[in-house]
């Protein structure tokens, strides 16, 4: 168990009324908190102790919420858990998660903010916001940690006259670290865009981003050795996330960065998942030659599909791209699929 990670989830369906000036509800932010809090506790995926992940999730009645005084004062429990933890046994704290899933709202006056929107906020309660880039920063300040991982599923369509707000904590008395904080930053989608929601088979709500964030992080970003890294992550998210959109009928484009350079593993999947499928790749007539890639966009091996036009090959659970290295063609492909079918055409 991750005793010295940490979490903050956010999910906020609820806001004022359009009819008030407000935002039309979501269906998805909540869902995909939760299942973001499924994975974070999940013995094979962020494994944290319960007590260390905050979850905060919309109210209508008595009153909307969350407001910023609640979504702080989560923090602030973290805060005391973290000095305890470095005041019983040195050193830092390993890794921080924030995810927040709701509306949000770019600023025209400064390209790296995002206004959280909050459960009240409105056309007259503009500045009902909580800034993405100022509590990032805050969070580094601190020092506590040697990893954030800093997940934001919402539009960045901006607005004039924003002024989301700055957290109402400060890092008193940090000490410098002799080592930078590896920092994984993963927004929906890019400055001056749109987020979007999409029904699924399983008739829930998701999130775009965060459904192909969370396949990824369950194995689908995987490589050869069964591992999602920081890089691997990057890489599905950025190939998927479009494709993932079009299929729904939207454009969407994410906005990730990654200065962990390879060495933060984000999963360690369980043995069962790293089992290997043997799947059958079928090319047409016209294919020559055809690359396969893994998720990461590494690439396994080359087919001569001159001479054979049916190869079975046995991979782990994950994502691959198959290249026609004459026409340029691709196709993506996962293992297991959702058929759990082994056959590709190509």
């Amino acid at each position: 168990m991750q005793t010295r990670d940490y979490a903050l989830v956010i999910g906020i369906n609820d806001y004022t009324k359009p009819e008030h000036n407000g935002l039309p509800p979501l269906k998805g932010a909540v869902n995909d908190a939760n299942k973001m809090v499924e994975w974070l506790l999940s013995p094979d995926g962020g494994d944290l102790p319960l007590a260390h992940c905050k979850k905060i999730t919309s109210t209508r009645t008595p009153s909307l919420t969350p407001i910023q005084y609640q979504i702080d004062s989560a923090y602030l429990e973290i805060d005391t858990m973290v000095k305890n933890m470095i005041k019983d046994s040195g050193g830092t704290a390993r890794r921080f998660y924030f995810y927040f899933a709701g509306h949000g709202v770019g600023l025209r006056t400064d390209y790296n903010e995002i206004a959280l929107c909050l459960a009240n906020w409105s056309e007259d309660r503009r500045n009902e916001a909580i800034g993405a880039d100022l509590y990032k920063t805050e969070f580094l300040l601190y020092q506590y940690f040697d990893e954030i991982i800093f997940l934001v599923d919402c539009c960045r369509n901006t607005k004039t006259n924003i002024n989301p707000a700055r957290p109402s904590f400060a890092a008193v008395g940090a000490v410098p670290r002799a080592n930078a904080v590896n920092v994984f930053v993963g927004y929906a989608t890019q400055y001056q865009d749109q987020s979007n929601e999409a029904e699924y088979d399983s008739g829930e709500t998701r999130g775009v981003f965060t459904k192909v964030l969370l396949d990824g992080l369950n194995g689908a970003a995987a490589d050869a050795a069964g591992i999602v890294t920081a890089s691997g992550l990057k890489g599905y998210l950025d190939m998927n996330t479009p494709g993932e959109a079009k299929g729904k009928g939207y454009k969407q484009i994410p906005e990730v960065s990654n200065t962990f350079y390879g060495t933060g593993i984000l999963l360690s999947l369980a043995g069962n998942k790293k089992l290997n499928m043997e799947s059958n790749f079928i090319f047409t007539d016209h294919r020559v030659s055809v690359e396969l890639l893994d998720g990461t966009l590494k690439s396994i091996r080359t087919f001569d599909t001159s001479i054979e036009k049916k190869i079975s090959v046995s991979l782990p659970n994950g994502l691959y791209l198959l290249k026609d290295k004459v026409t340029g063609e691709q196709k993506t492909f996962q293992i297991p699929s959702e058929k759990n079918e082994a056959d590709v055409n190509f």
